[in-house]
């Protein structure tokens, strides 16, 4: 599922997958995008095999799961 994330250049809306091969940039000018993505457990190794540096925060964890 992809987020959509707007340029801070021109303020176009941009859809940016949760995984991806390289780093996201606007559709309409080319400028760098911010990569905020929402990971699941399904997501979650995809988005950190990117090679972007992953920040990540479990905010809930179902016992058993990521976190756990």
């Amino acid at each position: 599922m992809a987020e959509i994330t707007p340029c801070p250049a021109c303020g176009k809306n941009n859809p940016v997958p949760a995984v991806a091969a390289g780093k996201p940039v606007c559709a309409g000018c080319g400028a760098a995008l911010a990569w905020i993505v929402e990971a699941t457990d399904a997501t979650f190794d995809g988005t950190a095999a990117t090679g972007v540096p992953v920040l990540g925060a479990v905010t809930t964890c179902a016992p058993g799961g990521r976190g756990a």
